[in-house]
């Protein structure tokens, strides 16, 4: 709840007005007071009133946004690897504002595949959710740790498609194939999994959707 106090007085010592304003009251009016100042007042405390409930509603959608921004992301990906967003770059940047995610248009991106192949330990069934979410943090983690801008999506059981921020640089392809044979050791000492990965080259978000 939204309030501004104005207080009516006839008091017009300094210390009541000083008074006053320690309270957070907005204005302080002497009586008689003219309609027409007391009108500008008011005007005063409803603008104040909605200033305070616009910010407050400002915040708590920065906040959901917040909370929600890694699915919007998520969803982006997979609606544009599945085609559900053409492949056209004007239509592809226009569906990343629509859904207020920045994209430069000079980035490249590289694919990389993540596919379990084997599982070398026998995992109970109600543990398959939280193996599948510790594989794909760890992915995501050590694409930070190494610098990397990207995101991990689950395509299918066993199977985790990464989309890298990248370029044609030799350096940087080199630092992403460590990057990937990391992950893929992780995964083995901390899940008991055998997994291959699979680089592609580096592309533009248009021909993302073909190469993968």
């Amino acid at each position: 709840t939204h309030v501004a106090s104005i207080i009516l007085t006839c008091h017009s010592e300094f210390a009541y007005a000083k008074e006053a304003i320690k309270l957070g009251s907005l204005d302080y009016l002497l009586k008689p007071v003219q309609y027409d100042e007391l009108m500008k007042t008011v005007g005063k405390a409803m603008d104040k009133i909605r200033v305070e409930r616009r910010n407050q509603e400002n915040a708590q959608y920065g906040e959901l946004w917040c909370r929600n921004q890694p699915l919007v992301i998520e969803k982006f990906w997979t609606d544009l690897l599945s085609g559900s967003i053409p492949s056209v770059t004007s239509l592809i940047y226009a569906v990343a504002e629509q859904r207020n995610l920045y994209m430069d248009e000079h980035l490249t991106f590289v694919p990389i595949l993540f596919k379990i192949r084997r599982w070398n330990k026998e995992w109970a069934r109600t543990d398959k959710k939280a193996i599948e979410e510790g594989v794909r943090n760890i992915l995501q983690e050590l694409l930070v740790i190494h610098g990397h801008v990207g995101h991990v999506l689950l395509q299918e059981e066993d199977k985790y498609m990464v989309i890298v921020n990248g370029s044609n640089e030799e350096t940087f392809l080199k630092q992403l194939e460590v990057t990937a044979e990391e992950c893929l050791q992780k995964n083995r000492e901390i899940f008991h999994c055998d997994a291959n990965a699979y680089m592609g080259q580096p592309v533009s978000v248009a021909q993302l959707s073909e190469s993968v």
